[in-house]
């Protein structure tokens, strides 16, 4: 790879998931629970996953390098580890990370502003001064771009309910969200045509936005609905009487002026192509372009901005504004840092996570549709898509626009090839966990549905094994009460199996003891082996002598299998809200019903 090539940023996002588990029988693990890597997860119900994505800046590769599972959002100090874990990889491997991008979510913020921190107490204690924009990590300084459409949402959704106070053009203006609702009121008195060419009622209307629409919030943020309003308000102008029916607010101009001041930074930061006749600022930075020049002045309008409440006048505080000088600052940076090594041009859209908002429509599109994903489905349909290549740079109906970007940065092969040890278990001494048969829940002369279960496992152990003295051991020579379920579903040809009262003791008792155990193990990996090193039973009395050791394995392997699946159904059941009874079982299931409470309450 050229040297140039080796530029990139690295995004970082999360996607909503459902919670549920899932047993991955390959990897010997259950999915489902907050996984940042490592040996270590958290008995945690997981219902977002974070991923980390490399995008290139001189050559347009994209490759997703890790993703997470974590509650509600990651928090500060695990993103914080996070990053500079993820970063210090990839400055192994030779890539040059000049950036990391990501929305203005709180936690987002808060890392960024923790690592920020950290770089000015080292530069304290090394008594030199901190010159940086960026933070420090390994030596290199990277600097944070809080991603421009997020951005302007977060401006459009503050000014739905507050005013904005701002001063241009050497006059202080007032822009208000209600001029753009009149001017659209006023626009569909006109006749049949429309001068908002693209505006419907979910762009105007407050209770009606779609608020994740970054197309809704920029295509009122527009040369056109500036210019309707600016027609209008002159218009009005030349009515004497407020009280006419075509009348507009004359001060309609300010916001007038805001949306036109928006349109041209919003075309700053997303131009992509080497030229724009039409609009100069939404093409590449070069030395020939005006962004500098734009940016500085555009830094100055945005520090006079201010929030006001339309009825109280107080001033209400919003991260975005902040954000939005922080983010200019750097893609100035960014580009005199650029341009001194090498680029003749850098393209701003490059610096957005539509790579990011792409991956997860391709996520929710694969497999046809798969718009409410679960850890299990997530994980799959990832190492699917990323192994494939079919990162696609667009989907149909995804929340931004074609990212450019000509694919992964490698085919993977030799990662697909390399087997990666996910952990190992500490040895752990066997202490038997014995559990007497007064323990049950239940006597196992009248549940019929573990005799079920238990002439399924015998019925199972009965066609492996040749030893005519087990076979003995193991089936009822008469019948026996809890054996009545099988007897009335039994019909000519099937293969269902009765049990002995032994051998129905024997499950019993297993069952019971896997049923403790499983909550204590359940985030480990290699998820049986840890069971074996904290079980141990012996169904010596329903086996031979000779065949004791190995039908004993075959019996407790069987077992473990079908508890361990109706564990995760029994869990799974109550996260969805399907079956309740369970709720009371053990610590995981009263945490599962409190998970199910919180989503309910959504």
């Amino acid at each position: 790879m050229k040297r140039l090539d080796r530029y990139c940023i690295l995004m970082f996002d999360e996607v909503s998931l459902r919670p549920g588990i899932h047993y991955n029988q390959k990897g010997d693990f259950i999915e489902g629970f907050v996984d940042l890597g490592g040996n270590e997860r958290r008995a945690l119900f997981a219902d977002h996953a974070t991923v980390f994505m490399l995008k290139g800046i001189h050559r347009k590769w994209k490759q997703p390098i890790c993703f997470c599972y974590c509650e509600f959002t990651m928090k500060t100090p695990d993103l914080v580890v996070m990053i500079k874990v993820l970063l210090s990889h990839i400055f192994q491997c030779g890539l040059t990370v000049v950036a990391t991008v990501s929305d203005q979510g709180a936690t987002n913020a808060a890392a960024i502003k923790q690592l920020l921190k950290e770089t000015n107490e080292n530069c304290v204690k090394s008594n030199i001064e901190n010159k940086f924009l960026g933070y420090i990590i390994d030596n290199k300084e990277i600097v944070h771009i809080f991603d421009c459409p997020h951005l302007l949402k977060g401006i459009r959704n503050v000014l739905l309910t507050k005013d904005l106070i701002f001063t241009h053009d050497g006059k202080k203006k007032v822009a208000s969200w209600k001029h753009i609702i009149s001017t659209y009121k006023l626009d569909k008195l006109d006749g049949r045509f429309s001068t908002f060419t693209k505006l419907t009622d979910e762009h105007v209307f407050p209770e009606k936005i779609r608020k994740m629409k970054v197309k809704h919030c920029a295509q009122v943020f527009s040369f056109t609905v500036a210019v309707a309003i600016r027609n209008k308000a002159k218009y009005s102008q030349k009515l004497s009487d407020p009280n006419h029916p075509e009348y507009l607010d004359p001060a309609a101009h300010d916001t007038a002026d805001l949306l036109l001041f928006f349109d041209e930074l919003f075309d700053s930061v997303n131009g992509h192509t080497l030229y724009s006749p039409i609009k100069k600022l939404r093409c590449v930075v070069s030395n020939k372009s005006h962004h500098m020049r734009f940016w500085q002045d555009a830094i100055a309008v945005i520090r006079s901005m201010s929030f006001v409440d339309a009825k109280t006048k107080r001033s209400v505080v919003t991260p975005s504004l902040s954000n939005w000088v922080s983010t200019l600052q750097n893609f100035m940076y960014i580009w005199k840092r650029l341009r001194s090594e090498g680029f003749r041009f850098i393209a701003p859209r490059d610096f957005n996570q539509d790579p990011l908002e792409n991956f997860f429509s391709c996520i929710r599109s694969h497999g046809v549709r798969n718009t409410n994903p679960t850890c299990a489905s997530f994980t799959m349909s990832s190492k699917s898509l990323i192994i494939n290549n079919l990162v696609s740079s667009h989907s149909l109906g995804a929340n931004c626009e074609k990212d450019d970007s000509v694919g992964a940065l490698s085919t993977l092969k030799s990662f697909i090839l390399q087997k990666i040890d996910c952990g190992q278990t500490l040895a752990l001494v066997r202490s038997p966990i014995y559990a007497p048969l007064s323990d049950s829940r239940h006597s196992t002369l009248h549940d019929t549905a573990s005799a079920y279960v238990a002439g399924y496992v015998m019925r199972k152990i009965y066609q492996r094994v040749q030893c005519t003295d087990c076979k003995i051991e193991m089936e009822a020579a008469i019948e026996l009460e809890p054996n009545e379920l099988i007897r009335l579903k039994m019909y000519e040809g099937c293969q269902l199996f009765e049990p002995s009262i032994k051998a129905i003791h024997c499950f019993d008792q297993l069952a019971t003891q896997l049923f403790t155990v499983l909550p204590q193990v359940i985030t480990k990996y290699n998820l049986k082996s840890c069971v074996h090193d904290r079980v141990q039973y012996d169904a010596g009395l329903l086996f031979c002598d000779v065949h004791r050791i190995v039908n004993n394995e075959l019996f407790f392997n069987i077992t473990l299998n079908i508890v361990l699946h109706y564990y995760i159904k029994i869990i799974n059941n109550i996260l969805c809200g399907k079956v309740l009874s369970y709720k009371n079982l053990d610590s995981l299931t009263d945490l599962a019903y409190k998970k199910f409470l919180k989503i309910r309450k959504k």
